[in-house]
């Protein structure tokens, strides 16, 4: 191949026709609020190649530092200084091109979380030190203090308590006459600037698949495997466009 031009990593075909190459950058620097910066000339090798095939030319970012942040933006939108092509993550965020890939910020009701029930059957008496013994009878997800009983729903719920932005948060224990009837764990946004709203964020579709890949292939934080031992399409969760949840509220912003 000639020496003036490079391959970029992807090329990609969405299913409504449109079609682009990507490269695909993972920044990890000192200073997060350091831009991500790379050489014009090994910009001007992924054009070539573009250009060939007369088709756009994107960057996609991988931001560990910022929650695990994807950003995907065309080479245009990088501004020239020197000899390098230079972007913050806010100006990578402001020209966000994730959706094209089905990315979306997802947000639900909160809380969030898990409920256990006792087992009324056996003894779950609360002891003058706080300590209960007892066995459980069954066990829930909820959001928004609805509980989730449609399977598709749990696993949603599941994913997004495992993978989002939320926190965990601690709940008072239900007791009554000195009997343990259930107890809960909370996942809440770590802070509300519309606390009247019906909905908070839980993250990005992307950051959440990145904190799960993070997990099958590096749990202790550092790398045991070069790819989780899953298929692609066993990653994230898909959502259909036209999903409207029974018992889970979902929003979904596509920016």
């Amino acid at each position: 191949m000639e020496s003036n031009i490079k391959r970029p990593d992807f090329r990609i075909l969405l299913n409504n026709g449109q079609e682009f190459f990507v490269e695909v950058k993972n920044f990890h620097p000192k200073n997060p609020e350091m831009p991500y910066r790379f050489n014009e000339a090994y910009v001007s090798k992924l054009r070539q190649y573009a250009d060939r095939f007369q088709r756009d030319l994107k960057i996609a970012i991988y931001w560990p530092q910022w929650k695990n942040m994807w950003t995907m933006v065309s080479v245009d939108k990088f501004l020239l200084q020197g000899t390098h092509r230079c972007i913050s993550f806010p100006e990578a965020m402001v020209a966000n091109e994730m959706s094209l890939l089905g990315d979306c910020m997802i947000a639900t009701t909160p809380p969030a979380g898990l409920r256990f029930y006792t087992d009324p059957d056996n003894p779950h008496t609360v002891e003058a030190d706080g300590s209960v013994t007892c066995k459980f009878k069954r066990g829930t997800l909820y959001c928004g203090e609805q509980e989730i009983e449609d399977p598709f729903e749990e696993s949603l719920v599941w994913f997004f308590i495992n993978y989002g932005n939320w926190v965990e948060d601690k709940a008072p224990a239900v007791i009554e006459e000195g009997q343990l009837i259930s107890f809960e764990i909370p996942f809440i946004p770590e802070g509300r600037d519309n606390p009247d709203q019906p909905f908070e964020g839980i993250g990005f579709l992307s950051q959440m698949i990145s904190r799960q890949y993070n997990e099958l292939t590096a749990p202790g934080g550092h790398i045991d495997f070069l790819s989780p031992e899953r298929q692609p399409d066993q990653l994230g969760i898909l959502i259909p466009l036209d999903y409207e949840g029974r018992a889970l509220p979902l929003w979904r912003f596509r920016l």
